[in-house]
């Protein structure tokens, strides 16, 4: 009888060993996540939307009137769009930097009637930079308006912060940014890189521009991203316009936001709409939206 309790216990010790490895096993074996999404893929999906509103802010009907906007980018290394479902006609325009423009035209409208246009997007984030068939990154290594990266000044603290590596040159500006200069809040006229690097001041454009300035000047490749920053499925407005930064190593185009101190983070919330400030005269520097009358008013 002592035999068999004993074989009993040991049969019961075993089995419970055994249960405590497969349970190790399950707990500790790899989970799908942003670490591990495999390349290519865009996994996570979102849903925004965009209402415009057009007021004819005159006492007189207006006729052929064209409305222009600009869609969210096809495809780019952290986002790929789904469709979008919109309520009226449009004629569409690509331009040579992949900038994709819905135009509407309205025939008639009213003294003082508003006209509502309203787009549905559906677009597939990535959680990491994805590599991607891109215009030639060469396009963009040279000054430009508002990008003085020629600019003795841009160049002597482009310099100044080169490192080993272009990841380490790029976080070295971005943190001399991020240093030295103020957030002013939104600033109705544009400013330039040198104006930043001069006044230590200015909004997300001026970030964004000095960023890509002291990119170029090191010679890696960098451009100015026009869009909104989400983490939600969201109703977009215009008053969460925003500008930041691609940067083009490795093969492939990363994410920096110096004004939103974010280092190649967060891509998944990043919704761009355009590509700003290349350097060919033959690129169009792209408008959020146009308006053929300027008796109408256009609210987002």
């Amino acid at each position: 009888m002592g035999v068999v309790l004993a074989v009993n216990r040991k049969l019961v010790v075993l089995v419970l060993l055994i249960s405590a490895a497969i349970l190790l096993w399950f707990f500790m074996k790899p989970v799908r996540s942003s670490l591990n999404v495999k390349p290519g893929e865009y996994p996570v999906h979102k849903h925004h939307k965009l209402r415009y509103k057009l007021i004819n802010m005159s006492g007189e009907t207006i006729k052929d009137v064209t409305f222009s906007t600009l869609i969210p980018y096809r495809i780019l290394a952290n986002q790929k769009l789904v469709n979008i479902v919109t309520d009226r006609a449009y004629v569409e325009e690509t331009d040579k930097q992949g900038n994709t423009y819905y135009h509407y035209k309205i025939d008639t409208i009213s003294p003082y009637q508003s006209i509502f246009i309203d787009l549905k997007v559906n677009i597939d984030m990535s959680l990491s930079a994805q590599s991607i068939n891109s215009h030639s990154a060469n396009s963009y290594l040279s000054a430009s308006t508002y990008i003085e990266s020629d600019a003795e000044g841009i160049k002597a603290l482009a310099e100044q912060l080169k490192k080993q590596t272009d990841i380490d040159t790029l976080k070295s500006a971005y943190e001399w940014i991020n240093r030295n200069l103020e957030y002013t809040g939104y600033i109705k006229q544009e400013h330039g890189a040198l104006y930043a690097l001069q006044h230590k001041s200015g909004d997300c454009t001026e970030y964004a521009n000095l960023m890509v300035a002291l990119a170029r000047a090191s010679g890696i490749p960098a451009r100015v991203m026009d869009g909104y920053v989400y983490s939600e499925n969201s109703v977009v407005y215009a008053r969460d316009y925003h500008n930041w930064v691609e940067v083009f190593v490795d093969n492939q185009w990363h994410i920096v936001d110096p004004q939103k101190q974010r280092f190649m983070e967060k891509y998944s919330e990043y919704l761009a709409f355009g590509i700003l400030h290349a350097e060919s005269a033959d690129f169009k520097n792209p408008r959020q939206i146009g308006i053929s009358d300027k008796r109408v008013n256009v609210v987002l």
